[in-house]
């Protein structure tokens, strides 16, 4: 009732909360989300919720009711937080049916309005293969040269460094081992001090740590040497975070050592190579699962850094694996790589497929591979075509993490 009662007079609450109000609101009416959306819709148009309500119901809605939709969002609410998504949406749609002048209209149109959103490296990598498409070889390389530039760090860099032929991405995954780096580098980095950079130099973190200096770099350093990893790296990322709000981050910078530290890489060398598999990928994979808690527990009861369900493991050791095995850093590492490895040649020794069916299981990519809405015979197509939103984040997570890591730490492979 307050909803209800109030509703029409909202003009000035975040539109994510404002989302978030639609939910509680649809849950206690007991209607069906898709209903309840479309009641909304019709109830309150032309008032301050309705781009919500139009986006949550596309989201819902059979497909070209979906885009619809979106163009009315694109097109009559450019500054709502939905539309760069919106006309994200549009475009793909497009693109999917082959409509290659329209999707020209729509990125440019995207790139003008919406500066580095959630959508921008996509909507750029995208019309990028749209200019290949259409023949406009120069246009298209000016376009993903940009995108290595914009956004370094991004899924979309790596796959416009493989458009490119570049070196270190000529090859789907490269599976050499993880190289050593020069820790000092990252030590003169943190510590300006002279005598700090000097018991950072001997270990001497206990000492370090009472001094309780006021900064994230150290503070991060820190955590790392107390072995609470996903602490210490969120620390850094979130320094990081407010860092590239001002300066434009390089993959010199050695901050992102401590955003991207190497952990338990010689026990990923040893297994990767003995599988014939990239460390610098598995590596990513564990970053992203446990961010390197080798005590990680999920909610699915999956275990340990790569974390493994204890009947995933017991299927491809064939024998019973406890989860007290699971806990043990080499030997998660060990089976989670021979499960990796079980998926990669499961789905014809491609790494696209065996990541996605890491996450969401080899049944659901076999029945993606069958569909025709989900089916392409360009992986990164297929990827963006994913149904669950999950999982399709799940990839691009590990693969710009692998990217982010063979930059930092694989001058050789350049």
């Amino acid at each position: 009732q307050i909803f209800e009662d109030n509703i029409k007079h909202v003009s000035f609450i975040e539109e994510k909360e404002i989302s978030n109000a639609i939910d509680r609101y649809i849950s206690l009416t007991g209607t069906s989300k898709q209903q309840g959306l479309q009641d909304l819709y019709v109830k309150y148009p032309n008032s301050y919720i309705f781009p919500t309500v139009a986006f949550k119901l596309a989201e819902v809605s059979a497909s070209l009711r979906a885009i619809k939709l979106y163009e009315l969002l694109a097109n009559d609410y450019p500054n709502s937080i939905w539309a760069s998504n919106a006309l994200w949406e549009v475009f793909w749609h497009n693109y999917l049916e082959g409509r290659y002048q329209n999707c020209v209209t729509y990125a440019k149109k995207h790139i003008t309005l919406y500066e580095k959103t959630q959508d921008s490296p996509r909507i750029s990598y995208c019309y990028a293969k749209t200019l290949l498409k259409l023949k406009r070889n120069q246009q298209a390389r000016e376009m993903l040269y940009d995108i290595i530039s914009t956004y370094p760090m991004s899924y979309y860099s790596f796959l416009s460094a493989r458009q490119l032929k570049m070196s270190k991405a000529k090859k789907m995954i490269v599976k050499k081992p993880i190289a050593e780096y020069d820790k000092d580098d990252l030590n003169k980095f943190i510590f300006e001090d002279k005598t700090l950079l000097l018991l950072a130099d001997l270990g001497d973190w206990e000492l370090i740590d009472d001094f309780k200096i006021d900064n994230e770099y150290i503070k991060s350093w820190i955590t790392h040497k107390k072995g609470n990893y996903p602490i210490a790296i969120n620390i850094a990322k979130e320094e990081l975070s407010e860092f590239a709000k001002n300066e434009k981050i390089s993959f010199s910078n050695q901050m992102l050592k401590l955003v991207y530290p190497l952990y338990f890489e010689k026990e990923i060398n040893q297994h990767a190579l003995a599988q014939k598999q990239s460390p610098y990928l598995f590596l990513s994979l564990i970053r992203e699962e446990s961010h390197f808690n080798k005590n990680a527990k999920s909610s699915a009861d999956a275990y340990g850094l790569s974390q493994l369900l204890p009947s995933t493991a017991s299927f491809i050791e064939k024998k019973t694996v406890s989860k007290e095995t699971l806990l043990n850093p080499s030997e998660n590492i060990r089976i989670g790589l021979k499960y990796f490895d079980y998926l990669y040649n499961q789905f014809n020794k491609n790494e696209y497929l065996a990541i996605l069916a890491y996450n969401a299981g080899p049944g659901n990519i076999k029945k993606w591979l069958s569909s025709p809405n989900i089916i392409s015979d360009e992986i990164d197509v297929f990827v963006e075509n994913v149904p669950y939103l999950e999982t399709k984040n799940y990839i691009k997570k590990i693969l710009s993490s692998y990217w982010i890591y063979l930059n930092i730490y694989s001058a050789k492979n350049k």
